[in-house]
């Protein structure tokens, strides 16, 4: 791969099949050095840190030396400046913050340490002249970047209806064992396995010669699930089936859950923060596979 200033080009190559070989590679054609456009591209990398590449064309170059004299570059430097604008839209003035990164002029991208994870950014390419005046060239699109830990919102609460889990122990013979969930899910999982395995290929066996022997097996899974949502008041006391629900900021809750055969009772309860205030929905489900 030959590197250019720019970017990367990349010679088109064609591997033909050899007598052993029953496939080839396309490369396809050559990236261009340049793509005759004035822009920057900023893309996340991770809490903390982004990465950005540009693009100068010269008739950018010199429309600014038309309007701030042919020695401009020479008495200024290439800068990127930093903005935080989390929140807003952005005009140009209303960051919240903003900082600059001096760059060499033959660079075309640059590793940006952003300092403040969770946050909106957007970078302009210009040029920072002795005088403190910053030339702007060309601006950034906005990233936000990612938080730093696990996030305490939860879009769906996973849950699952302990009583057929403890029938599926019972049918088992795992509910005197004495080996805890964990241990007896993942011998339900293993029984059921090799009962109706999960594979797109089937299974295979191994035959004297070492080769292994594909045999074929149609089989057919089918499940549901439920998902449960809703809304109430942001400080209410929400309760489903008797466990205790936590809201998002606008009140909103949405949770899935596993839907055995049978009639199904899912009893949801609202309680006000000064406990004045109870409101009760049961949603009852019937279902049945044949």
């Amino acid at each position: 791969m030959d590197k250019t200033k720019g970017g990367a080009s990349q010679k088109a190559a064609r591997i033909t099949p050899s007598p052993k070989q029953d496939y080839y590679i396309e490369w396809g054609e050559p990236l261009p050095e340049s793509y005759g456009d004035t822009k920057i591209i900023l893309m996340p990398r991770d809490p903390r840190w982004a990465y950005a590449y540009w693009e100068i064309t010269n008739e950018t170059k010199e429309n600014i030396k038309k309007k701030f004299g042919n020695d401009i570059f020479q008495k200024s430097r290439f800068t990127l400046r930093v903005y935080d604008v989390t929140d807003i839209q952005f005009d140009g003035r209303n960051a919240h913050r903003h900082f600059d990164l001096g760059i060499t002029e033959t660079a075309d991208n640059w590793y940006i340490n952003m300092g403040v994870p969770e946050r909106s950014y957007c970078v302009d390419l210009g040029l920072l002249t002795l005088s403190g005046d910053f030339i702007p060239i060309t601006r950034s699109n906005v990233v936000h970047l990612p938080r730093e830990s696990v996030s305490p919102v939860t879009d769906e609460a996973w849950m699952q209806i302990r009583s057929e889990f403890e029938k599926m122990m019972k049918l088992a013979g795992l509910d005197k064992t004495g080996i805890s969930s964990a241990e007896a899910m993942k011998i339900l999982i293993q029984r059921i396995e090799k009962i109706a395995p999960i594979s797109s290929g089937g299974l295979s066996s191994t035959t004297s010669r070492g080769k292994m022997k594909k045999v074929k097996r149609f089989w057919l899974m089918a499940d549901t699930e439920l998902v449960l949502y809703g809304a109430t008041e942001r400080n209410t006391q929400l309760t489903i089936q008797g466990q205790h629900v936590p809201l998002k900021a606008d009140g909103t809750f949405s949770l899935r859950f596993a839907l055995p055969d049978g009639k199904q009772e899912i009893p949801i309860v609202a309680v006000s923060k000064d406990k004045s205030n109870t409101e009760k929905i049961t949603i009852i489900i019937n279902k049945k596979t044949k």
